[in-house]
């Protein structure tokens, strides 16, 4: 069963009044979804703050997802673009959210000192890039989200953003994908 078909089947019985079934879904998607608000507010309590808000909108809007518009890690990762902005804007109106980086790391010193100056060259490298091209590219490389995904959460074609992730990659040498 892939992990459509998976989610299909936990929604239909959250829906038909299984109390557990939610949390199903809580439990596969918790850890992505705060690695993705980590990365844009630097912050772990925030995060964790927002991670549950982001849960809770999902859990009381259940009833108006629907599996034919897009997956429901998609509709999930729309919701926290949507909670994050919303926090930018009302906790932190002088604050851009696209200069919020972070790259998780359990390494030992040394290797967090050699990180750290490989990301200080890549976020200089990025920052040339438009906050547009950011969001997309952190989306893209560090959240591992398709295409597909990204165009949905956006609102743009899938051939605009391959093109825009294509171009961002050509016009920096710095700019990896891993």
């Amino acid at each position: 069963m892939n992990p459509l078909q998976e989610d299909a089947l936990i929604i239909t019985a959250h829906r038909s009044g299984d109390p557990e079934a939610f949390g199903q879904l809580y439990e596969k998607y918790v850890s992505t979804l705060f690695q993705f608000l980590y990365q844009r507010t630097l912050n772990r309590g925030v995060a964790e703050d927002l991670t549950s808000d982001v849960f809770f909108k999902a859990l009381n809007r259940i009833h108006s997802f629907n599996g034919d518009k897009s997956s429901f890690k998609t509709w999930l990762f729309t919701i926290a673009r949507n909670t994050l902005i919303d926090h930018y804007r009302t906790q932190h109106p002088h604050q851009d959210i696209t200069d919020a980086w972070d790259v998780p790391s359990n390494e030992n010193v040394e290797a967090k000192i050699e990180k750290k100056i490989e990301f200080e060259s890549l976020k200089r490298e990025l920052n040339k890039l438009s906050p547009e091209v950011r969001e997309i590219l952190m989306m893209r490389f560090w959240n591992q989200l398709s295409f597909k995904e990204i165009a949905e959460i956006t609102k743009k074609s899938e051939a605009s953003l391959k093109m825009c992730v294509s171009r961002a990659v050509k016009a920096s040498n710095r700019v990896r994908c891993y």
